[in-house]
């Protein structure tokens, strides 16, 4: 007699990310949960991906175009999706919590997730966003644009605060916000970097009358990362 033996499905793989912006939340956060994702594109839209279980903790539709940046709130209550229908795209993820993680890590599906609506939409009619980062305070979020312009944006208040355009520096390739504990970038006179295809960093203070600070120059192509290392004696460094 011929025995056949049948499985049940217990897990299955699925797509996590098909190219695109991929960030996690800013390295000051003081979330445990913070660390532990990611936001990626996959297709149009963004997936929240918990690096534990490895697994697709929370999927959010997007409006049927390409995304072009994401941004994470670094506390992960909220992120902004920016699209090349120039919309953006805000989300509450309050309800994003370790208990919904902690259901991915048992298995569970994540198409049975209730699917949060955007919390907020608008658009930048003039370009589309390339570039994006909250400071480290979670209140303002710099996009920056393909139009060679910077758009600092008050969250919570819904508003610009800044609009900083960088003469002749085309797409604007990186945003990178300075960290408000070091000497360099006090509350009141935040400091904000931009990379760019004219292959040129430009150093911005927003509270101040001459606002771009510096412009380094001495890169053989556009630039495609910025970040500042952190020294015990007050210094800090842009590393391009």
């Amino acid at each position: 007699m011929l025995l056949k033996t049948t499985y049940k499905v217990t897990s299955k793989l699925e797509t996590l990310y098909t190219g695109g912006p991929v960030v996690t939340a800013a390295r000051s956060s003081t979330s445990p949960q913070a660390s532990r994702v990611i936001a990626c594109a996959r297709e149009q839209d963004v997936a929240l991906v918990s690096l534990s279980t490895g697994r697709v903790a929370l999927l959010l539709p997007g409006d049927g175009t390409d995304l072009t940046s994401i941004v994470l709130h670094p506390h992960l209550t909220r992120l902004v999706s920016c699209h090349a229908s120039h919309q953006l795209r805000e989300w509450n993820l309050s309800s994003f919590s370790s208990s919904s993680t902690t259901s991915q890590e048992e298995g569970s599906d994540t198409s049975s997730n209730n699917v949060p609506a955007p919390e907020k939409t608008w658009k930048i009619a003039q370009a589309f966003v390339s570039s994006s980062a909250y400071d480290e305070t979670g209140t303002l979020i710099a996009f920056g644009c393909t139009d060679a312009r910077i758009r600092v944006w008050e969250d919570e208040k819904g508003y610009y605060t800044h609009t900083l355009r960088a003469s002749g520096a085309g797409v604007i390739t990186n945003v990178v916000w300075a960290p408000r504990t070091t000497a360099a970038a006090s509350s009141s006179l935040v400091l904000a970097t931009t990379g760019s295809i004219d292959n040129s960093v430009r150093i911005w203070r927003l509270a101040a009358k001459e606002m771009i600070v510096k412009e380094l120059k001495g890169h053989s192509s556009a630039v495609s990362a910025i970040a500042f290392s952190h020294n015990d004696d007050g210094d800090d460094t842009v590393l391009v």
